[in-house]
């Protein structure tokens, strides 16, 4: 599965806290898509054909173009799903034969700058679009990559992107012969409200598919898994990807109850956080849902979200079920974590006055300091640390006049700290 940044353990204990209970669903096997938003819980349920790639439309610069990956679980009743491939010259004019045609592409998911169509990019090359190069004498990018698409019908055509000039995408698409040759263009700046840009091969248009507003999509898409071999297998999943404008952090280990907005996460930009795996399938009991998994959503206003799943019913129907509590404003006041640092406490509670803190560095810090208050607010204990990058892992004696009790933990540094809450008994 996709890789996520570290996530921290901690304990925090509030009441209260209770949500609302939302539905989503892709239909039956996975037929749909269900574009939706937080604040009112408007959506917008399409069919997977919809549409077939999606340009990016958040500025002048991005030039992101994602392929379409939802497929419903069985295609007996719909359209499986539209595929790229990469064509064997980057010569629009050529003839293309069916057997030399690369291998299929796939979206990332990571970001919606770049999609499947970008794979081929120089990540250390600013002006690499992966179908295109940046030409500054012209301001202009121009499509130097011809792609293979294999429709819902199964019939193949190439399609290139030409140029992107200033707001504007101009593409062709053919058969693999070069007859049929279609043009059209797609203008980010009519699409700036949603951010994306929706096209179909079939209308050789955009399609207003989607709201101008949405925060999350649960849909289908395809992930890597380890085929326990050495490599990889390409594997259709049913999750949530996330509006660019959203950041989500990931809450893991702690009772789903006690997760506030003063227990201690780290928002990531990725938009596949909540992504696929918080349920799992077992062979002899079916699909089950993950323990102790809670998604923070914060909103463009810092507005925030707890999300927490508590069904899914799988093929038969597509649909989920979370809870959704309103955690308030991010405060203002709130502690953020040095980036690329993640720690844990354990035990926690603490016995015997002895505990373990385990500080995970991708960079040294500077004068770290680790204290224990009480509720009041007093510093009943200090230590300062020494850190290395990589894992640090500290064990700590408190002496007996810290007695059993709820208090607050505090690991200081320049870049940033953690707090949370820590019992003693």
């Amino acid at each position: 599965m996709k890789a996520y940044l570290p996530y921290l353990f901690i304990l925090t204990c509030v009441g209260g806290l209770h949500g609302q209970y939302r539905e989503i669903s892709t239909g039956t096997q996975y037929a749909q898509q269900t574009y939706f938003k937080l604040s009112d819980f408007e959506s917008t349920t399409i069919p997977n054909e919809s549409w077939d790639i999606v340009f990016t439309a958040f500025g002048l610069q991005d030039g992101g173009i994602h392929v379409n990956e939802s497929a419903p679980l069985s295609t007996d009743n719909a359209p499986p799903a539209i595929e790229f491939y990469k064509a064997p010259s980057n010569d629009f004019s050529d003839l293309i034969e069916e057997t030399n045609i690369g291998a299929r592409l796939f979206n990332t998911e990571e970001s919606w700058t770049y999609g499947a169509l970008n794979n081929s990019r120089d990540p250390n090359n600013p002006i690499d679009y992966g179908w295109g190069i940046y030409n500054p004498g012209i301001n202009q990018v121009i499509g130097n990559e011809v792609f293979v698409i294999k429709q819902r019908d199964g019939s193949l055509k190439k399609f290139i992107v030409d140029s992107l000039v200033l707001t504007t995408y101009y593409l062709r698409h053919a058969d693999l012969d070069g007859a049929n040759e279609v043009s059209a263009t797609v203008d980010k700046a009519d699409f700036s409200d949603s951010g994306l840009a929706y096209f179909s091969f079939t209308s050789n248009s955009t399609v207003d598919v989607i709201p101008a507003e949405w925060d999350l999509v649960y849909c289908r898409y395809n992930v890597p898994l380890d085929d326990q071999q050495g490599g990889y297998i390409d594997y259709d999943v049913t999750g949530l990807l996330s509006h660019p404008n959203i950041k989500v952090a990931r809450v893991e280990g702690i009772p789903v109850v006690d997760v506030s907005q003063e227990t201690s996460f780290e928002f990531q930009d990725r938009i596949d956080v909540i992504g696929s795996d918080w349920k799992g399938f077992s062979f002899t009991s079916g699909w089950f849902l993950e323990d102790s998994l809670s998604f923070i959503v914060k909103m463009p206003d810092n507005q925030l979200y707890k999300l927490a799943f508590i069904d899914f019913e799988g093929s038969s129907t597509g649909t989920a079920t979370f809870e959704q509590t309103d955690l308030g404003l991010l405060s203002s006041n709130r502690n953020l974590a040095p980036p690329g640092a993640s720690w844990a406490i354990y035990p926690n509670p603490i016995t015997q006055q002895t505990f373990t803190l385990s500080l995970d560095l991708e960079n040294k810090l500077e004068s770290v300091e680790v204290s224990i208050f009480n509720t009041l607010g007093q510093r009943l204990w200090t230590r300062s640390l020494s850190t290395q990058e990589g894992l640090n892992a500290y064990e700590f004696q408190i002496p007996d006049t810290i007695t059993s009790g709820q208090y607050w933990i505090r690991l200081q540094s320049p870049e940033g700290q953690f707090t949370q809450t820590l019992f003693v008994r």
